[in-house]
């Protein structure tokens, strides 16, 4: 009961903060209506994850976009200071380190030049000692020293890829929660199965998608045969993935929509994993559900922002929208 107690703050900051969290389907109404920034930026700017953005100042999407992210990443790595256990926000932290690691892998190995990443907590010297506290990425970067620097940069994305697959139970297991642990296993297969179908969709080879990407992926030997089904066969092949409707609804002729759309349904199941961390009163549970809607909005938020850039369509930005379709 101590140990629920501790989470005591942590959970009832999260009740309020629920409060002021944007409905997918009121960003999905934006991105059809919203013409500049302030139209978007309205919404979300009454939140306190949000409060040093000044909206009115920023006019360029682009910009704002980073803002959104900016703040929310901010808040967020502020907000695990009061909590039992930082490893709350590492599934949604991590992907930023993750990014910012492959430039620094790539620029090493691949002769690419380096993009650093200004939200991630990868120091630029004492990487080993950061490296150390992750062994799964430290092996990939022991594979890489010995491989020399003529690796493609693609492969180094795969196996960092499948690194982190491989980790996201990892990240939660601190926590001592089945609900979390169920979701990040569940988080895990769905997106090494994404993986496989977009290395699929990329034209890379079985053996490849096989030894980079899933090799540490616990479901990976049932994932790689979808490497090389045929078309014909995915269907079949997805069964027991993912939900039966999803299949039905799945075209591997629509390339990336059809992938994106999978997605979405996807992540429509981790939701609703997720649903009961809801009336948690006090505990990790309340507050990574919480985390895994913003995160969520942040996405969203900056795909609207996206779309205005672009001058994109409504529809295909709606489409690029998490939490509406599922």
């Amino acid at each position: 009961m101590d140990e629920e107690m501790d989470w005591g703050y942590a959970s009832g900051a999260v009740a309020v903060l629920e409060t002021f969290l944007v409905a997918p389907a009121a960003l999905a109404e934006l991105a059809g209506n919203a013409d500049s920034v302030d139209a978007i930026l309205s919404r979300a700017l009454r939140s306190p994850v949000y409060e040093g953005i000044q909206g009115s100042e920023i006019k360029d999407p682009n910009s704002a976009a980073d803002a959104v992210e900016a703040a929310v990443v901010g808040y967020i790595r502020a907000f695990v200071s009061c909590c039992p256990s930082p490893a709350v926000a590492e599934p949604f932290l991590l992907e930023h380190d993750m990014r910012d690691l492959a430039n620094r892998l790539k620029a090493e190995h691949s002769g690419v030049e380096r993009n650093r990443v200004e939200l991630a907590r990868v120091p630029e010297d004492g990487i080993e000692d950061w490296l150390a506290d992750r062994p799964r990425l430290k092996a990939v970067a022991r594979e890489l020293d010995e491989a020399g620097e003529q690796v493609p940069p693609d492969r180094i994305d795969r196996l960092l890829d499948g690194a982190f697959i491989a980790m996201l139970p990892e990240l939660t297991e601190p926590l001592g929660s089945a609900l979390i642990d169920r979701w990040a296993r569940q988080n895990q297969e769905h997106r090494a199965l994404l993986a496989v179908l977009r290395a699929r969709r990329a034209g890379v080879e079985p053996d490849e998608i096989r030894l980079a990407l899933l090799r540490d992926v616990p479901t990976g030997d049932e994932l790689a045969g979808l490497a090389e089904a045929d078309d014909s066969e995915l269907g079949r092949m997805l069964a027991g993935h993912v939900p039966p409707d999803a299949i039905e609804e799945f075209d591997p002729q629509a390339g990336g929509t059809a992938i994106q759309a999978l997605e979405d349904r996807l992540d429509a199941e981790l939701a609703a994993t997720l649903e009961p961390a809801r009336y948690v009163p006090f505990g990790p549970e309340r507050v990574l559900s919480y985390m895994w809607r913003l995160f969520q909005e942040d996405r969203n938020l900056r795909a609207v922002l996206g779309g205005l850039a672009g001058e994109i369509g409504p529809d295909l930005t709606r489409a690029a929208l998490r939490g509406v379709h599922g």
